[in-house]
């Protein structure tokens, strides 16, 4: 008897010493970084609810104000049946409008009633898709604080609940947005206005809604990774490496594009056919410099309105190749042409399994220069201001040079994996650029890098 006691004693005190050592080498993991907590959607949604939500507005009677000390008016109302329906709790004070951004930005206030969307505030406030209200021109040149931010050439303009990135509530801004659809669909949203005796402005702003209706909007929320957008490497202008840090004209417009729609990103070069095949798979989400293709816009979102760069093929040659060229295909039958794999050659994609022709795969437009040079191919074809790059690069401008005429004209585009669920952020991207052509921005970058503008919508040839 006393043996069995014994064993059991010796079994319980072994299982609770290997429970203390596995808490322990788990706590010293965790303080590694190698375990870490991470809080689900529903601990976050909680926490929101455990504390006091700060809502500011400025004063703009009759939407906005204050009497006998409360802050009151229709916007007010309705963020407040917003949060009431959801079992928030909340306070609404009014400050100076300088202030509600300042406050809003560093975090101390979780978000604003009654702001513009405009691209300088993405960068801190989270927007629901759905408005609660609309200013047309003689309202905002009323709301003058407002309006000297205000770009934009329309005759109205609607307005928000915006909520603090820096608090992290995107989660709370997206069951706000759903809660203001559904007050929209029973009409109580509407009411409101009428129980301010404002029964034409909520006739107005419902009808705007229905001719004009609000923008889509992406939802990020948070603990969502950020977008990973590739680019094409060693394509000077348009991509390239300088003091350890990709830029050039697509680098570029990526960067002002998305930083305008506020959605956190990161750019990764990665090879054009991998690229490809992660934007079919859903493993990546937005490719840079796409050319439109039957096949692939199965499976891309292209923003066919706003290309990125329209790029001249062109053939390279040594200077003591003695070749003429006058533009037919059928020239070049009897040589060798060197091609960058998985790139599009437009009109002589064709050619590439014509038993006629030989063409001979490299693995970049270094490589594919290299094989000119070593008298591996002929020629080379590639785009001319990446190839004139290149030649720079290597410093091989006396040795190589470019055939004119042009092979042919490519136009390249951002790409969206449908995979992904990206429509309603491809229509925040063509609005960016849309707003980066209105503001000049867009021609900028272009002028930036020596290259022409691809046409926009409303724009000059």
């Amino acid at each position: 008897m006393r043996k069995v006691i014994l064993f059991i004693f010796l079994s319980i005190t072994l299982i609770m010493a290997g429970a203390c050592e596995q808490a322990q080498v788990e706590s010293d993991m965790e303080e590694l970084g190698v375990i870490k907590q991470v809080e689900s959607v529903d601990d976050v949604k909680k926490s929101y609810k455990e504390r006091i939500i700060k809502l500011g507005v400025m004063h703009f009677p009759p939407y906005e104000y204050s009497e006998d000390g409360v802050v009151k008016g229709p916007f007010v109302d309705v963020a407040s049946y917003a949060l009431d329906r959801l079992g928030y709790k909340y306070t609404v004070e009014e400050y100076p409008w300088s202030r509600l951004l300042e406050l809003s930005k560093n975090g101390e206030l979780d978000g604003i009633i009654d702001v513009f969307d405009l691209h300088e505030r993405r960068s801190f406030l989270y927007y629901p898709e759905e408005p609660i209200g609309v200013y047309n021109q003689n309202l905002m040149s009323l709301k003058t604080s407002e309006i000297e931010a205000l770009e934009s050439s329309n005759s109205f303009v609607y307005t928000y609940i915006g909520f603090s990135k820096a608090n992290d509530l995107g989660d709370l801004r997206t069951e706000v947005d759903q809660v203001l659809k559904d007050m929209k669909q029973d009409g109580s949203l509407y009411d409101i206005f009428s129980d301010y005796g404002m029964d034409n402005y909520a006739s107005a702003f419902k009808e705007q809604e229905g001719t004009d209706p609000p923008p889509e909007k992406y939802f990020q929320n948070n603990p969502n990774p950020p977008l990973i957008i590739s680019l094409i490497d060693d394509t000077a202008p348009y991509v390239y490496r300088e003091n350890g840090e990709y830029t050039g004209l697509i680098v570029d417009i990526v960067n002002e594009a998305f930083s305008r729609i506020g959605v956190e990103f990161k750019t990764e070069a990665i090879p054009f056919n991998r690229t490809i095949i992660q934007l079919e798979e859903g493993t990546l989400d937005i490719g840079t410099d796409v050319f439109i293709k039957p096949e692939r816009e199965v499976f891309l979102h292209y923003p066919v309105d706003y290309p990125l760069a329209v790029y001249p093929y062109t053939l390279f040659k040594l200077k003591s190749n003695t070749f003429e060229f006058k533009g037919s295909p059928e020239e070049l039958q009897s040589y060798k042409i060197g091609y960058i794999r998985g790139y599009s050659l437009g009109g002589y994609d064709k050619y590439l399994d014509d038993e006629r022709f030989t063409f001979i795969e490299s693995e970049s437009p270094e490589a594919n220069m290299k094989i000119l040079l070593n008298g591996r191919v002929d020629f080379v074809i590639d785009v001319q201001s990446t190839g004139e790059a290149v030649l720079e690069a290597l410093d091989i401008q006396d040795a190589v040079e470019v055939v004119l005429p042009a092979i042919n004209l490519n136009t390249s585009y951002i790409a969206f994996s449908k995979a992904r669920n990206l429509g309603k952020l491809v229509k925040e991207y063509e609005e960016a650029i849309k707003s980066m052509q209105e503001d000049g921005t867009l021609q900028n970058i272009y002028k930036k890098y020596g290259l022409t503008m691809p046409r926009q919508p409303g724009g000059e040839d």
